[in-house]
């Protein structure tokens, strides 16, 4: 199929997913029907979704004046600003500045995303464990695991602007390194939405998703302003600080105002379109129960 066969295979997969979705998705556990009704109940009572909100008013001047929402904030854009040019510009600096056929390598290109895959695997219950045990806190669990997400993935970038054309094999180790690693962003900022407000999630999610993915669209203008000779190291160099930079600056923003504890703004107390009104202050979500799982 060539080209083209790309695309179709990939739109496929969507449509598979997408009918997969349409079947067993639910807006939340009560409205499942393929789920037992103990692992409803335990999931209502892990998450705080137990009671059922209808149009619940949304907090906007708290959640938008919330120092630990721009901080997360701040860890999505930084981890989609260096994920975005690690997938775009690096095949391009592979291939004109190492001089790394792609085409004839195809395993070895395919090997940073096959580790990354499985560390999503792996890191998730390492995390797990370390709160389970209380050997980190939940906030605590989250800013290492962000940090081993970012900040190594940064010092990777910054080497491989110095590898040279005899240097494959360190760049393509390099490159696994940086890439994998990315996974352990999962368990810090991605999952940092949850903690911080399991009512308000989806929306914590719109927000630092829609300005993370707004700025890595200058990602290729940065490149394309910086990179006139695509067989320059010391163009490409430009780039990869200015990428360690991001990833510098984003990740100390989460470690300095980051949280993993249900913020106030969370509970909801305001009257629904229906008559049911909302649960009370002591009725809300259990802070204990949410802290405890990444």
């Amino acid at each position: 199929m060539g080209w083209p066969g790309i695309f179709y295979i990939t739109g496929a997969i969507g449509i598979v997913w997408s009918l997969v979705f349409l079947i067993f998705g639910a807006d939340s556990p009560r409205n499942t029907k393929f789920i037992s009704e103990a692992e409803k109940k335990y999931i209502e009572c892990s998450t705080g979704s137990d009671n059922q909100q209808i149009n619940a008013a949304v907090p906007w001047k708290t959640i938008l004046t919330s120092a630990c929402v721009y901080g997360l904030t701040a860890a999505h854009a930084g981890y989609t600003w260096g994920f975005y040019t690690l997938l775009n510009e690096i095949p391009t600096y592979m291939a004109n500045v190492l001089h790394f056929n792609v085409k004839t390598n195809a395993l070895l290109s395919a090997l940073p995303y096959f580790v990354m895959w499985i560390l999503c695997i792996v890191v998730s219950p390492i995390a797990d464990t370390l709160i389970n045990r209380n050997i980190t806190s939940v906030t605590a669990s989250r800013k290492i695991f962000n940090t081993i997400g970012q900040w190594v993935p940064m010092v990777c970038l910054i080497g491989l602007g110095y590898m040279t054309e005899d240097q494959k094999t360190p760049a393509i180790i390099l490159l696994t390194i940086g890439v994998g690693l990315n996974a352990a962003s999962f368990c810090g900022y991605l999952v940092n939405h949850m903690d911080l407000s399991p009512n308000f999630a989806g929306l914590l999610m719109g927000i630092t998703n829609t300005v993370s993915n707004l700025l890595s669209i200058c990602t290729p203008l940065v490149v394309g302003a910086i990179v006139v000779d695509e067989e320059d190291p010391n163009e490409w160099r430009i780039v990869f600080f200015i990428t360690a930079g991001v990833y510098l600056i984003c990740n100390g923003l989460f470690l300095i105002f980051g949280k993993a504890t249900v913020q106030p703004w969370n509970n909801v107390n305001n009257s629904v379109s229906t008559s049911t009104s909302l649960s009370n202050d002591t009725e809300s979500v259990p802070t204990a129960n949410t802290d405890s799982h990444p």
